[in-house]
């Protein structure tokens, strides 16, 4: 029995601490209910888990690693919506899905295998496996809302980025649907376009500060949006 005190982790129960214990929990759960089970070291620090607890609980399977300092508590498999804002959090302040990602999550487009697109306003966070960042200089609050708790480009904003990175068949795909959803009228675009040139203001980063040298083959213009059948 001593043995088993001596393998637990600081911060819990000899610490002291017994009588916060079970109001911990409670704030982890309800912060994992809040986040669609994702949580970040930060966020359990603050609650009052210290290094040795967080480390015992990913050692044990209670916590699992999304990316560097995120979490997932206790799933085998992310929950929907738990990879994009563990994404999201991962990159900190001001991050949100953007791209091809948002046009998934607005059911724009079909979702893709691979990497998730996060736009980053003022900062390059630095490489993270598995996401694709998008730095811009600064993101207009009219182009962001949250979908599910998840930090997101508007739909008129996510066809802007579209305009800039996909093939003119699946920005028209992308278009017709965000029309037959109600998710965008022409008005919003023609805002949009007012305030943003044409695919010209998002500078992607790939995940990295240094700029990288153009390609040897010319680089795909930006379009404009295509014109919509509705008024």
């Amino acid at each position: 029995m001593h043995g088993q005190r001596r393998n637990r982790p600081a911060g819990g129960a000899q610490s002291g601490e017994i009588r916060g214990a079970a109001g911990r929990e409670r704030a982890i759960a309800e912060l994992g209910r809040r986040q669609r089970g994702v949580v970040t070291r930060t966020q359990l620090r603050d609650i009052g888990l210290s290094p040795d607890a967080i480390d015992y609980r990913l050692r044990s399977g209670r916590l699992h690693a999304l990316h560097r300092g995120v979490y997932l508590l206790g799933y085998s498999a992310p929950p929907p919506g738990a990879r994009e804002l563990g994404a999201v959090l991962a990159c900190g302040a001001g991050a949100v899905i953007s791209h091809r990602s948002a046009g998934a999550l607005w059911k724009l487009l079909p979702r893709l295998p691979g990497g998730l697109e996060i736009t980053v306003a003022g900062r390059d966070p630095g490489r993270k496996p598995g996401i694709r960042i998008h730095c811009v200089s600064s993101l207009d609050r009219r182009d962001v809302r949250k979908l599910h708790g998840i930090p997101i480009t508007t739909p008129a904003r996510t066809l802007l980025d579209l305009a800039a990175t996909a093939s003119s068949r699946e920005l028209e795909q992308a278009l017709a649907e965000a029309h037959a959803r109600r998710l965008v009228h022409r008005t919003d675009l023609v805002s949009l376009l007012a305030r943003h040139p044409p695919a010209g203001a998002l500078v992607p980063s790939g995940a990295s500060s240094k700029p990288k040298p153009a390609p040897p083959s010319p680089a795909r213009r930006p379009r404009t949006l295509p014109p919509s059948g509705s008024a």
